[in-house]
């Protein structure tokens, strides 16, 4: 829009609002996720703040609204607490890469492809005092 000011000269006289700030992709906002094993992107406390800034919920306990648990690649399956609880309450078991790959791409990818593919019977016995010992 112009104006004509007194002085005879044509002014650029803009009305814009400030850029808005970009929102971060909620990638995590379905489900509840927990983390096994060492993770070799960062630790727990900053994996879990990376997929909190990208909507997810985090639980340190395994519990039956824990829809996935993150693994790492290595030693994540010796874990004989969380993995047979995750197991137990039909999480999906998905490797640590899988986090990345979809901020990386900046979308939710199938987490099919980041199961794991040794996964026994879903339905493994989980110790009776669970609750106690997956914390």
């Amino acid at each position: 829009m112009k104006r004509k000011h007194d002085d005879n000269t044509d002014n650029d006289v803009h009305d814009e609002k400030p850029a808005k700030k970009q929102k971060t992709p909620r990638l995590f906002g379905r489900g509840t996720y927990s983390l096994c094993g060492i993770m070799r992107f960062g630790s727990h406390t900053e994996t879990s703040k990376l997929m909190k800034k990208y909507g997810a919920k985090m639980s340190d306990r395994v519990t039956s609204k824990v829809t996935h648990l993150i693994c790492d690649s290595s030693n994540a399956l010796s874990d004989l607490t969380k993995v047979p609880a995750a197991r137990r309450y039909g999480a999906k078991l998905v490797y640590e890469e899988w986090i990345h790959d979809c901020i990386e791409k900046g979308e939710r990818i199938d987490d099919r492809f980041y199961l794991f593919a040794d996964e026994p019977d879903r339905e493994a016995d989980v110790p009776k005092n669970h609750h106690l010992i997956c914390q």
